[in-house]
């Protein structure tokens, strides 16, 4: 499976908000405190005016919200609350990004998977450990 994911770690406030907004992007958050690590999907819409971010997991992956002008959004399709870790770290952040400064101790990594490869049910924490 890891042949076909290349990793890279995004340092930069530029380079994260592009990876991030690409069009179909993944990206695994990790804490560097504690260790907890997240993997999101992030698709935009087709009138390019949204981003949807779900999260991936080991089993179904779960609706987070929206990415409405630059704003990271609760929705009534979000599958987990506003106080769920995976939906607190993404916010944290794209808030931090939001204000162009990079998250403190959090460690952004993108992945690019090979033609092909239907990301829905990677986790990169899996792949990244």
């Amino acid at each position: 499976m890891t042949a076909d994911v290349k990793l890279t770690a995004l340092t930069t406030v530029d380079d994260a908000i592009m990876h991030m907004q690409r069009g179909n992007a993944v990206v695994a958050f990790t804490s560097i405190k504690s260790g907890a690590s997240y993997s999101y999907n992030i698709k935009e819409s087709n009138n390019g005016r949204a981003f949807y971010v779900t999260l991936l997991t080991a089993g179904s992956p779960a609706y987070l919200g929206s990415i409405i002008e630059g704003q990271f959004k609760h929705t009534d399709k979000s599958r987990l609350s506003t106080q769920a870790p995976a939906f607190r770290a993404f916010a944290y952040v794209w808030a931090a990004l939001a204000e162009y400064r990079m998250p403190q101790q959090v460690t952004i990594v993108a992945a690019d998977f090979a033609s092909g490869v239907d990301v829905q049910p990677v986790r990169l924490a899996e792949i990244l450990q």
